[in-house]
């Protein structure tokens, strides 16, 4: 049941930002390659455990997936969750989550592609405003002017 508005609070250099993978697997070269982009801007990237883990083509299945969200949410060191890849999978998520602890906990929930549903479906239940932008593993394909874009939005 929507709230009302939430408004995640704003990065500050020194914040850390969580990443999840509520779909499907990626290489770790592409994670290293987006962790730098936001070391170089003076935040911590920290992977949760769950990114290790294989369950067919996703990173762990339905209940894995979906506790890693709950920890990153529930983690007072955590500012923001980026997911890290897209993919298939992260719809199967949206039942089952615990909302109240989302909208208890507001941050910034990042991605796009098959990540869509899963900050739509946050969005719709609890009022949090989501960023539809670069999972973790996209960011280091892109340019000059989308980094800075994207440091900006944060």
């Amino acid at each position: 049941m929507i709230r009302g508005v939430l408004k995640p609070p704003a990065l500050k250099p020194g914040d850390t930002i969580g990443a999840i993978a509520p779909s499907s697997h990626i290489g770790d070269d592409r994670l290293a390659t987006g962790m730098a982009f936001f070391e170089k801007h003076g935040y911590t990237v920290r992977l949760h455990e769950q990114v290790a883990a294989r369950h067919g083509q996703f990173v762990g299945d339905e209940a894995t997936r979906r506790a890693a969200l709950h920890d990153v949410i529930a983690d007072p060191s955590i500012h923001a969750i980026i997911g890290t890849h897209g993919g298939n999978g992260s719809g199967h998520l949206l039942e089952g989550l615990d909302y109240d602890l989302i909208a208890a906990h507001p941050k910034i929930i990042m991605g796009f592609s098959d990540i869509t549903a899963l900050i739509g479906g946050v969005n719709a239940q609890t009022g949090l405003i989501t960023f539809h932008g670069p999972t973790l593993s996209r960011i280091g394909a892109m340019d000059d002017e989308l980094h800075a874009q994207l440091v900006g939005d944060l």
